[in-house]
């Protein structure tokens, strides 16, 4: 398969999900080759979803295609840690339950995505 995930945190929040849930990507849209989730096998609900955006469509000042994933929070969580430089108020989902994060850069450790990953599982 053509890597679309290129960046380390993509890679590595992939792998994990594979290894502890059993979930491979999905890519759902024709129009959107690009963007791909992960759901529960149980009630087919999805708990992340990796996409390649535009950096202005975060509210980003500069132009180019960034990587980010959108995982669910409980919507005090999702207040909590917008800060518009890592996580964002989430694209194209809804903004109250999920949260857009940053995939590119060193500002996150794979601890920090698993437990952000396990806590979207818990709430799909």
């Amino acid at each position: 398969m053509n890597q679309i995930f290129k960046s380390q945190n993509a890679r590595n929040l992939r792998a994990y999900a594979k290894e502890k849930y059993g979930d491979e990507l999905e890519f759902l849209w024709e129009k959107f080759p690009k963007n791909a989730i992960l759901r529960k096998k149980k009630n087919k609900k999805w708990y992340a979803a990796f996409c390649v955006i535009n950096k202005t469509q975060l509210g980003l000042q500069e132009e180019g295609l960034v990587e980010i994933v959108n995982l669910k929070l409980d919507p005090q969580d999702v207040l909590a840690f917008v800060d518009n430089k890592t996580y964002f108020k989430a694209w194209h989902m809804n903004k109250k339950h999920w949260i857009s994060i940053l995939l590119e850069g060193e500002t996150l450790s794979l601890q920090e995505l698993c437990r952000f990953l396990d806590e979207s599982y818990a709430l799909a």
